[in-house]
């Protein structure tokens, strides 16, 4: 059986509760507030918690609290924290529940969440869970008691969590298998990637997008006040829509961006990341660069182009401040073979083309290597 880890949407979603709370230690109590006292359930289960891929539809924990009680007339909502016992708390993987107070986990997410720790998959650790009482848009937080469980976890693929950036430029659909994504390996809320918005066809689009953690519009995020000013770089505030101020449309010239987003501290910024093919075995000549596109699914920029016998290189947003050519050898040396990856380095050598004839080029600036293919 495969299995697939897909961990995110629920953590993800928490850090918009929890950029609302200050720190453990910071926080201030109306009153005598009762604190929630949280008892859990392992139907299966009579000691550790063996989790199974075979069984990974089966209940595997049923959590239940009482309510917190505030003293003050409005909304309380809870949120299940939990960490590998004896880590920090601030660090916990988090689970946000409005105003519910039960919640349970198949085994798979059981499984998929304890993984989410930094658990290696495969082994037995120790998990502690506690519930967290707080009112929207304060500091006013209480925790309940800690209930501690062994849990066996079992090996899966990771799929890192994402966020979309459905735009006019691909039709506003986040469902759509164009959508660009970018993901968050760190697991924290904080995402990190390469976006293009520009049309397939490479016409010029209105620029505007969102930010969706799925591919839907069940949950996005838009432009509660950003500073888009200079077209190379800038950053801004986002807003969730859960909060109700998920804000406008996000904007950015057509072109291809670095994109660093944190979804706790709900801010954002991008930095301008265009590539190019260069040189006298391009169209447009030493004069002029040919626009690469970037595969989200690679993680490569590439192009499909018709050269003439030259030399060519590549160059970031038509500036030859930021450039890759061969790491070793002489102006002009040919490439040895085609479709294997090579070594390029910033101000680096001219690249031959000796054949006139049709290629793709793949690129990753991040290591500096690149490959050719001849059509």
């Amino acid at each position: 059986m495969k299995n697939i880890l897909s961990i995110g949407f629920a953590i993800l979603i928490a850090a918009v509760f929890a950029s609302s709370c200050k720190k453990k230690g910071e926080n201030v109590v109306i009153g005598n507030a009762t604190k929630p006292v949280l008892s859990v359930s392992t139907p299966t289960f009579t000691d550790t918690l063996y989790l199974s891929a075979d069984s990974a539809a089966n209940n595997a924990a049923d959590l239940s609290w009482t309510a917190a009680n505030w003293g003050v007339n409005t909304a309380v909502r809870y949120a299940v924290e939990m960490i590998v016992k004896g880590d920090d708390w601030e660090n916990a993987t988090v689970t946000p529940m409005d105003q519910a107070k039960t919640i349970s986990y198949t085994q798979e997410e059981l499984n998929n969440a304890v993984i989410a720790m930094n658990v290696p998959m495969g082994t037995t650790a120790t998990i502690s869970a506690r519930v967290k009482s707080f009112i929207d848009g304060t500091n006013q937080v209480v925790y309940s008691n800690v209930v501690d469980k062994v849990v066996s976890t079992y090996s899966t693929n990771i799929i890192y969590p994402k966020m979309y950036f459905p735009g006019d430029y691909q039709g506003w659909s986040p469902d759509n298998a164009n959508c660009p994504y970018i993901e968050s390996k760190t697991n924290n809320g904080k995402f990190v990637g390469i976006f293009e918005h520009t049309k397939a066809d490479g016409t010029a689009s209105s620029g505007e997008f969102k930010m969706t953690p799925q591919p839907n519009w069940s949950y996005d995020f838009g432009d509660n006040g950003s500073t888009l000013t200079d077209p190379n770089s800038g950053s801004g505030v986002i807003g969730p829509k859960s909060a109700g101020t998920n804000g406008t449309n996000f904007k950015l010239a057509n072109g291809t961006y670095l994109i660093n987003l944190d979804t706790i501290g709900l801010t954002w910024s991008y930095e301008l990341a265009n590539w190019g093919l260069i040189g006298d075995a391009t169209p447009g000549g030493w004069a002029s660069d040919q626009n690469m596109r970037y595969n989200t699914a690679t993680k490569m920029y590439e192009i499909t182009i018709d050269l003439i016998v030259g030399s060519v290189k590549f160059r970031k947003n038509d500036d030859w401040g930021t450039n890759i050519g061969w790491a070793t050898g002489s102006d002009g040396d040919p490439i040895p073979a085609f479709d294997t990856p090579y070594a390029g380095a910033q101000d680096g050598k001219n690249i031959g083309i000796t054949t006139a004839g049709n290629y793709t080029f793949s690129l990753d600036p991040a290591t500096k290597t690149f490959s050719c293919h001849k059509n």
